[in-house]
């Protein structure tokens, strides 16, 4: 790593050019338990009802191929609870108790594959508002390398870095001595630059850490060594010294199979299976931070997991045999601490072409009740209203308990949805 890159990943080059930018870094900062965030973001928008909110026509009152292209049977679906599982959600049926599924969330307009996911990610269709991981390393406890990236995420305002965990696998390190001159230098002149160049000095202790340990493991495949480079990074340090760290990973950048789910052409077969893909990789980094022990507990048990994509699709096929962008409904997986897995949160349903004036079947989003969390397809209670992404970010960050809680709460000005965090 040269002295450039260093200070880049850094944040220092904000502090040469003479920003007044400090990052938060404490390792110290009153949190009792460790609690950390992984954000997994898919690209393409996927077909819910092949993975987490799957469909029988029997089910939907007798619609057919031609209202919505169901591509397996019945007894393909896995049941858990009211927990189920289409075909190509198949790996993750090892970790049914520890996962929840939110369906029916209306994201109100087709804006576009990446506005969209950041909506899902952020709570917020502005372009504005940061995604969830970078609220919780601002504004509760931040890792010391700040948010875990491996693409540019959405900031906004706040005032964090990010670090590409792919980084940690890489051995050239030759460099590092300049990069850690080049900070002492810096922090003779100011005691604010001691301050923060102390703990980017202890930043740096932790990539050297965490590099060590990864050529020990010797990981030959990518995708696997970031997740291990990831947990490592997360278990790293000292009980009572270890803050909350956050990550958000593109999957579709850490897999050599076909992950973008946009299937606008030749949709039977070939979704199913780069949805399976995704499922498949999801649940490998389940294992890995299962398979790492932390506090009597595994690593699994101390974080939460959000896994979002842009959109569903479109009901039955297009012209081109394919499906197409359908923001009226979608799904996300949560899992791992302080989320009541085992079950499924909200609902879906399809308006046949013959009940729909266009001729075009709909696959849409139900109402819930936000004081029982039951679904209430036709809203008959007056606390009843779809799902929308900044319910299910306000709910997710309702997970991390902490006295600084309440700022990234106030920043929604909606409802928690019931049932999805442990009291």
């Amino acid at each position: 790593m040269n002295r450039r890159h260093f200070l880049k990943q850094a944040g220092l080059l904000s502090l040469l050019t003479g920003l007044s930018f400090a990052p938060n870094y404490s390792f110290a900062r009153g949190n009792k338990e460790d609690h950390f965030f992984v954000l997994l973001r898919v690209s393409g928008g996927m077909d819910v009802t092949l993975g987490l909110d799957p469909k029988t026509h029997k089910g939907l009152g007798g619609t057919d191929q031609k209202d919505i292209f169901l591509e397996y049977r019945e007894d393909e679906i896995f049941s858990h609870n009211n927990l189920l599982l289409g075909p190509s959600a198949v790996e993750l049926q090892k970790h049914k108790n520890d996962i929840l599924t939110i369906n029916g969330i209306n994201m109100k307009r087709d804006a576009g594959h990446e506005a969209l996911r950041d909506y899902m990610s952020s709570g917020s269709g502005d372009g504005f508002q940061p995604i969830l991981p970078v609220l919780l390393s601002s504004r509760l406890h931040g890792g010391p390398l700040g948010v875990m990236a491996n693409e540019s995420i959405l900031i906004g305002n706040e005032k964090v870095t990010t670090y590409d965990p792919s980084l940690l696998i890489s051995t050239n390190t030759s460099n590092d001595s300049d990069a850690v001159s080049a900070m002492n230098l810096i922090a003779s002149n100011s005691s604010l630059f001691n301050k923060t160049v102390n703990n980017f000095l202890k930043a740096d202790d932790l990539q050297r850490s965490v590099r060590k340990k990864m050529e020990e493991l010797n990981i030959s495949d990518n995708k696997s060594a970031v997740f291990r480079a990831l947990a490592e990074t997360f278990s790293a340090g000292k009980q009572g010294h270890r803050p909350s760290y956050q990550a958000a990973l593109n999957l579709s950048r850490l897999s050599d199979t076909p992950l973008n789910l946009d299937t606008h052409s030749n949709h039977e077969g070939d979704h199913i299976f780069r949805q399976g893909n995704v499922w498949a990789i999801v649940a490998e980094l389940f294992d890995v931070f299962k398979s790492i022990e932390l506090n009597g507990s595994s690593l699994f048990d101390h974080t939460t997991f959000m896994v979002v994509s842009e959109f569903s699709r479109t009901p039955f096929l297009n012209g081109s045999f394919g499906k197409d962008h359908n923001a009226l409904t979608n799904s996300v997986l949560l899992a791992g601490k302080n989320i009541v897995g085992g079950q499924s949160i909200g609902a879906s349903h399809v308006i046949s072409r013959s009940e729909n004036s266009s001729g075009q079947a709909i696959h849409i989003g139900s109402a819930i009740d936000y004081k029982t969390g039951l679904v209430d397809q036709l809203a008959k209670s007056q606390s009843s209203s779809l799902i929308f992404p900044e319910n299910v970010v306000k709910t997710v960050a309702n997970c991390f308990k902490s006295e600084n809680q309440s700022s990234i709460l106030d920043t929604f000005d909606c409802e928690i949805i019931p049932g999805v965090v442990k009291s």
